[in-house]
């Protein structure tokens, strides 16, 4: 799983929204770049040969039993060759993860740009999950950046621009990132990537429609346990034990909080008091939100704020302690001017801190 550079986990109190529901993944479309001969098993083929400028599929019976035009584009003119285009790459072969035959071949970009338009989506909300990973090196520093334009940033916005490739053929981690994407009035989808050197490389992608998603105020949404992998990862121990986003619901509010991997506990802190519970979701990892830093009392308009059962104003923080440890909280403006965070089983406080921001596009 992609392992953002800065990494933080939060705890807060919120009301839902009438919006929560159950949710359901109703439509999945799996796509895998290579021969047929080394095939992801029932994923959808996408092979050619040659070096072409744009490569194109009409994948019909897949989402609402309609189809969904792909098609792949460079800036390169048609008929280009050597350093332009695209290609399909056969890398060696990847053991012992449950995507070998995924990663063991790529689409290769010739280029520093490619673009991924995705037509004839139904409304609803999507995943569309890319894998990056390059068996053919031991090492590599190269990064791809994203853009996004959908029905939810219509005028495109960057996602993320410090993607690198896992590589080797025994991988620990395989990189990825999942993209959440809302189609409204039969939009068009458009996926972008640019790369920091000269090619870009994509073993495939995942579709996922989902019939019903529980979501909170202002986007966030949950999970449920099963989908650990496409949690919000906040942060590391010193041990590298992961530390989850979580949730626990009580009488109609939500307590969000930290989930310690080799405990399997939710932790929230709630009135000065933390909350323990066996009992929880996670939040889904969303690049629409960030952290931005934030060292005086002023709440920048971007910040993603909840009404507690106080009537105050709650906000997601994290604190740097000074050990490269990144320390969850809330910060309750009208209460207190600092981030408040549970530290080995202590409230503290901290003037200096981040807080949990939405994108602009």
């Amino acid at each position: 799983m992609l392992r953002i550079t800065t990494l933080f986990v939060f705890l807060i109190l919120f009301r839902t929204n009438g919006a929560i529901a159950q949710e359901t993944r109703t439509y999945v479309l799996s796509v895998d770049f290579g021969a047929t001969d080394s095939l992801q098993n029932y994923w959808y083929p996408w092979y050619f040969s040659n070096i072409k400028s744009s490569s194109e599929r009409d994948v019909q019976n897949v989402f609402d039993n309609s189809g969904v035009q792909i098609k792949i584009t460079t800036p390169c003119l048609a008929g280009s060759s050597g350093s332009c285009g695209l290609d399909i790459k056969e890398n060696p072969s990847v053991f012992d993860t449950t995507h070998n035959e995924l990663l063991s071949n790529v689409l290769h970009v010739r280029n520093k740009n490619a673009t991924f338009r995705f037509d004839g989506l139904r409304n609803g909300d999507y995943d569309i999950k890319f894998y990056f990973h390059n068996s053919a090196i031991n090492s590599q520093s190269d990064r791809v950046s994203l853009k996004l334009t959908d029905s939810r940033a219509p005028n495109g916005i960057w996602l993320s621009n410090n993607l690198k490739y896992t590589n080797s053929t025994s991988p620990d981690i395989i990189s990825s990132f999942r993209i959440p994407v809302r189609v409204r009035n039969n939009r068009e989808v458009i996926v972008e990537l640019s790369a920091s050197n000269d090619e870009i490389m994509v073993n495939g992608f995942i579709i996922s429609k989902y019939g019903q998603r529980e979501v909170l105020y202002n986007d966030i949404e949950l999970i449920p346990r099963h989908r650990d992998t496409e949690a919000l990862i906040s942060g590391e121990l010193m041990n590298d034990e992961d530390i989850y986003a979580c949730a626990i619901s009580q009488q109609g509010f939500h307590h969000t909080g930290r989930w310690l991997e080799n405990e399997g506990i939710c932790q929230a802190l709630v009135e000065n008091n933390i909350l323990e519970s066996s009992d929880y979701k996670f939040i889904k990892f969303d690049p629409f939100f960030y952290w931005q830093s934030l060292s005086t009392p002023a709440v920048p308009s971007n910040a993603i704020a909840f009404m507690g059962s106080d009537g105050d104003s709650y906000y997601l923080c994290a604190a740097p302690d000074g050990n490269d440890i990144i320390l969850p909280g809330i910060y309750i403006p009208n209460q207190l001017d600092a981030c408040q965070v549970i530290d080995n089983g202590d409230i503290r406080t901290f003037n200096q801190f981040y807080i949990h921001s939405r994108r602009s596009n």
